[in-house]
């Protein structure tokens, strides 16, 4: 296993990554449709929003997997929207560098917390945020109608 490079960028990501990233991107929603979850657009540059921070993970110039945070205008703490490693890189210790990463991208900045969310089905992803010592502090509920 490589160490992962984070690039971070605020006010959208480099064009030449938006490719690769919409790969990711699918993957990311094909994962999470079986939990129930739809995507508003498939169009990446409609989800690029200019007032979010992004980090995107490297793995010998690949982009491999990537976090967009949510920042707060005091930025007191940093939410992980969302937070995705390629399916074939998963299993291999590069979720858990990229939170590292995450963590300190988020510490630099003045952030004194990180959060992150996850549907309760995904006990894989639960696993690695309680073992990197994230603690569950709510939890939502919803009734189909």
């Amino acid at each position: 296993m490589e160490m992962l490079i984070a690039t971070t960028y605020r006010r959208g990501v480099g064009k030449q990554y938006l490719e690769e990233i919409s790969a990711l991107r699918r993957e990311f929603y094909d994962f999470h449709a079986q939990y129930g979850m739809v995507p508003d657009s498939n169009d990446v540059k409609d989800w690029w929003r200019a007032d979010d921070v992004y980090q995107l993970f490297l793995e010998n110039g690949e982009v491999i997997g990537y976090i967009r945070f949510q920042v707060p205008e005091k930025r007191e703490y940093y939410y992980i929207h969302t937070f995705v490693i390629a399916e074939r890189m998963r299993g291999k210790g590069y979720g858990r560098q990229a939170l590292a990463l995450a963590r300190d991208y988020a510490k630099k900045q003045g952030a004194a917390e990180l959060a992150i969310g996850s549907e309760y089905a995904n006990k894989r992803a639960w696993g690695l945020y309680q073992s990197f010592g994230f603690h569950i502090e709510y939890v939502g509920v919803k009734k189909d109608l």
